[in-house]
C-alpha cells in the first residue's frame, strides 16, 4: 500500500477527502482554539467509521469545511460525545 498523504486521519480514505478533512480540522483550530490533534481526534471518531469509497461518499463535501469545523466542535460539547 502507498504510503497516505495525510496519515493523521486513521482510517482509509481518498487525497481528496483527507484534504477536505484537514481543511476541517484547521477551520477548527481557527475558530474553537483547539488544537490540531484534537480537532484530528474529533474527524477519526466522527467519519472513521464511514466508507469512503462507498456510494454516498460525494455527501461529507455538501457543507463547507467552516459549518463542519462548527459542527463537529458543537458535537464534541456534549456530555455522551466521548463515550462508547
Amino acid at each position: 500500500m502507498a504510503e497516505r498523504l495525510y496519515p493523521e486521519f486513521e482510517f482509509d480514505a481518498p487525497d481528496e477527502h483527507r484534504l477536505y478533512f484537514r481543511d476541517i480540522a484547521t477551520a477548527m483550530v481557527e475558530r474553537h482554539e483547539v488544537s490540531y490533534a484534537y480537532a484530528v481526534r474529533v474527524i477519526n471518531r466522527h467519519w472513521g467509521w464511514q466508507d469512503h469509497y462507498g456510494e454516498y461518499n460525494w455527501l461529507i463535501f455538501h457543507e463547507e469545511p467552516d459549518n463542519w469545523a462548527d459542527h463537529l466542535y458543537g458535537l464534541q460539547l456534549d456530555p455522551g460525545f466521548w463515550s462508547e
